[in-house]
């Protein structure tokens, strides 16, 4: 299946909004059956009940939130990163032919992060409607995305998700 198993997932928060701030981030996503690294699991995560958070840092654009689903089943959490081919800055547009940015770093990426699991074969495509920065800090200021991504193969069980970034 082409799993890569991540200890701690180390972020330097670079352009994250300061506490207390509530730009309308929010994250849905849908894992079929089998869908790896999900699994099965869906849900919709978004601020201010759940920390979610994006930031982008040398052209990587990340999302990530955790949510306490109750006791005996603890904390979860998930991350998405996305990443222009070669390193280049992503703009509004649909990207297909989309792999593991870091098995690939030469083409569009994406990694799936899932309670510390992540596909190395990833197959996806995803399309960013909307894409802002302010224009003194470069900072994110608004984002709108949908993916699609699969964990070894065009067939296999697929996991979508909407990111979002109000301005």
């Amino acid at each position: 299946m082409g799993a890569v198993v991540l200890g701690a997932v180390a972020a330097v928060l670079v352009g994250v909004l300061p506490a207390g701030a509530d730009p309308g981030v929010s994250i849905s996503f849908d894992g079929a059956a089998g869908a790896f690294p999900v699994n099965g699991y869906s849900d919709t995560w978004e601020t201010p009940d759940q920390e979610v958070r994006i930031w982008e840092h040398d052209n990587v654009i990340k999302f990530d939130g955790d949510k306490y689903r109750g006791p005996g089943q603890g904390w979860t959490w998930l991350a998405i990163e996305l990443s222009g081919a070669d390193g280049a800055p992503l703009s509004p547009g649909t990207y297909t032919g989309v792999t593991n940015r870091y098995q690939h770093p030469e083409n569009t990426g994406i990694v799936v992060i899932r309670d510390g699991l992540a596909c190395g074969l990833d197959v996806a495509e995803f399309t960013i409607t909307t894409l802002e920065r302010d224009p003194d800090t470069g900072r994110l200021t608004a984002f709108d995305a949908e993916i699609t991504q699969r964990c070894g193969s065009p067939t296999a069980p697929v996991f979508t998700a909407t990111l979002h970034l109000a301005s």
